[in-house]
Parts: structure tokens; C-alpha cells; sequence
């Protein structure tokens, strides 16, 4: 099977995977936003993490970066999150991938993720603030390079195989009324937050 072929087949089995009931209910699409909400808080202290390990490890000091919004929040994580959830997650329960493929298919929705947010970022601000891998070796017009999608990917696949099972059983478990209130409380705190950015 060619490359072509392989794409129109990925994307056939993504039109039919979307026809399923419950991408066309509301208390979905609400789930999938908290999702992005909790991943994207995740993502901040994550990025805290991993610029305070060498600095830890050196014994130099600890460095809390300065956040332009009022909340938390790194939404190239929890966009990244949801798009595992709306393409990699489906294909391997529709194909049973083996965590080869998963890996695979998740460095390259990361990748896909990250790189059309820097990109969304330059576009509407005229500059990425937020990241430049211009100095990495093999980067993508300082967008992406291959270690951190290869990282990023791994991560994603951690979240496939560990955390979202408990996520979803969770969610499960709450009624439609608690997952609405947690949505809506969710999308005004973050609706806040945008607006407080973009009047900055």
C-alpha cells in the first residue's frame, strides 16, 4: 500500500470512527474539554519540572516561570491530549496497535499538535514567546525538533495506556449533571483567562 492509499485509508476509518453515537452528544465533547483543561494544567507543571532538573541537579536555583495568563495552563498539552483521544485512541481499539504503532502514531500527533500551535501563536502575536528550538538539532523551522516529539510522544503514550483508562472510568462513574457543572466552571475560568491575556 502506497503512502496515498495509506492516508485515504487512515482518514476513511477517522470519517467512520466520528459517525459513532457518542461523538454527537453534547456530555462528550464536554468530557473531552475538561480533558483538555486538566492535561493543559498538567502541561504547566511539567514544563516547571523539566526547567527546574537541571538547575536541581547542579544545585543552582529553582526557577518559577513568569505566566502571561492568570490560571496555570500550557494548552499545547491538553490540545495534544485531546487530539490523541479524537485519533490515537480510536485506531488502536478499531486496529489493536501494538505500543510499536501507538508510539508511532502518538510522536506524530504531537508533532502535528505542537507544531500548528507555534505556528497559530506566530500568526495571531507575530511571535512564539512561549518556545524556539531554533538552536536544536534537527528543529522544524523552531517549531518542533525530533527529541521533544519524540518525548512528547512518549508521554502521550504513557497517557494512552495509564491515564486516561482511569480518566475515562472516572468520568464514568460521574453523573451528567456533575460533568456539566465541572465544564461550565471550567469554561468561564478559562474564558477569563483569555480574556485577561488578550486585554494584557
Amino acid at each position: 500500500m502506497n503512502i496515498r492509499a495509506s492516508a485515504l485509508a487512515t482518514g476513511g476509518a477517522l470519517v467512520r470512527l466520528f459517525d459513532e453515537p457518542k461523538y454527537r452528544t453534547m456530555i462528550f465533547w464536554q468530557k473531552i474539554y475538561i480533558i483538555f483543561c486538566g492535561m493543559s494544567i498538567f502541561g504547566h507543571y511539567l514544563e516547571v519540572f523539566l526547567a527546574n532538573v537541571k538547575p536541581i541537579m547542579s544545585a543552582g536555583p529553582v526557577i518559577l516561570p513568569t505566566m502571561p495568563t492568570i490560571l496555570p495552563i500550557a494548552a499545547p498539552y491538553g490540545f495534544g491530549a485531546v487530539g490523541v483521544l479524537l485519533v490515537t485512541v480510536p485506531l488502536i481499539r478499531k486496529y489493536r496497535l501494538n505500543p510499536i504503532g501507538v508510539f508511532g502514531l502518538s510522536v506524530i500527533v504531537s508533532a502535528i499538535v505542537e507544531y500548528t500551535s507555534a505556528a497559530l501563536i506566530v500568526a495571531f502575536a507575530g511571535r512564539n514567546a512561549f518556545w524556539d528550538y531554533s538552536n536544536q538539532p534537527f528543529n522544524l523551522n523552531g517549531y518542533i525538533y525530533l527529541e521533544g516529539v519524540l518525548f512528547f510522544g512518549f508521554i502521550a503514550m504513557l497517557f494512552v495506556y495509564y491515564v486516561y483508562p482511569s480518566i475515562e472510568k472516572y468520568m464514568n462513574m460521574l453523573k451528567n449533571r456533575q460533568i456539566k457543572i465541572a465544564f461550565w466552571l471550567m469554561f468561564v475560568g478559562y474564558g477569563a483567562d483569555l480574556a485577561y491575556l488578550a486585554l494584557k
